[in-house]
């Protein structure tokens, strides 16, 4: 169940030999300085290009927070079976809070091995509902999610190449405008800049040593919004045209949810003209 086919393994990324390290942008003193912030917004928008991915220091969320955030997500997954199912579902698209694991498992050629804890604010207007989560977990969840908003402002506004436009907010593509990832020791803004900007394509690669935890906030819109996204008009022309035809939220949601993780690629292929 979890064997991944020969073929898809064969076409796995090569490991790179070069001395490279990903991205880090220090955030120490955005929107203060302004000459910094000239730097930060330089930096940033560089990665984004380049990268598609960076790594933020001096971001403004305790390190307390960071740990008590990885600490009780992993309490929450180690509870007994009986506990957990209580917020088990596979409606993906209106329960506000849910338990499950492989979204695309009757889609995909082999199961992930993982299992996740959904908070969907997109279908309540960007609001978390206390009660709506798990207990264990409740107080940092909501502590942590007022945090990372305050970032991902900053982070929107500086890969903004235009600070009015910001939005104010197995292999595989995100489909959200930003994804801001904590990730434990072990370790669809591509579609609105017209490829300017990249979303890269990772993965997680399962080891020996324990269990990975991470926490994934992604940005891409409220389910229920009428707002219709598409290439900014600033970033194109006759030389360089739309390549992305305009879609809503919805569509792109539902359009993830209908394949397998590692057709992501495919599925911003879906939304080219």
């Amino acid at each position: 169940m979890f064997l991944r086919p020969l073929e898809d393994r064969l076409k796995d990324f090569g490991t790179c030999s070069d001395d490279i390290s990903v991205p880090i942008i220090d955030f120490a003193h955005f929107g203060e300085n302004e000459d910094r912030t000239a730097e930060i917004v330089k930096e940033t928008i560089l990665a984004s290009k380049e990268w598609g991915f960076f790594q933020v220091i001096n971001h403004g969320v305790p390190k307390e927070l960071l740990e008590s955030m990885t600490k009780q997500s992993q309490m929450f997954h180690e509870q007994d079976a009986e506990t957990k199912k209580m917020f088990y579902s596979r409606d993906f698209q209106s329960k506000p809070v849910y338990f499950f694991s492989n979204h695309d498992l009757y889609q995909s050629k082999a199961a992930n091995w993982r299992d996740t804890l959904y908070v969907n604010a997109r279908v309540t207007n960007g609001e978390v509902d206390p009660q709506e989560l798990p207990t264990i977990c409740m107080d940092v969840t909501l502590e942590y999610v007022n945090h990372i908003h305050k970032l991902a402002d900053r982070i929107l506004m500086s890969i903004s190449l235009e600070p009015k436009l910001t939005i104010g907010l197995d292999a595989h593509v995100d489909t959200s405008f930003i994804t801001i990832l904590l990730q434990d020791n072990i370790g669809g803004l591509q579609m609105i800049t017209n490829d300017m900007i990249k979303g890269v394509c990772h993965r997680v690669i399962a080891k020996t040593i324990g269990r990975r935890i991470s926490i994934a906030i992604n940005y891409n819109g409220f389910y229920s919004s009428e707002k219709i996204h598409g290439p900014i008009k600033e970033l194109t022309s006759e030389e360089n045209p739309p390549i992305y035809k305009k879609f809503s939220t919805e569509g792109l949601i539902k359009s993830f949810f209908s394949k397998s993780l590692d057709e992501v690629r495919a599925n911003l292929d879906d939304f080219k003209l």
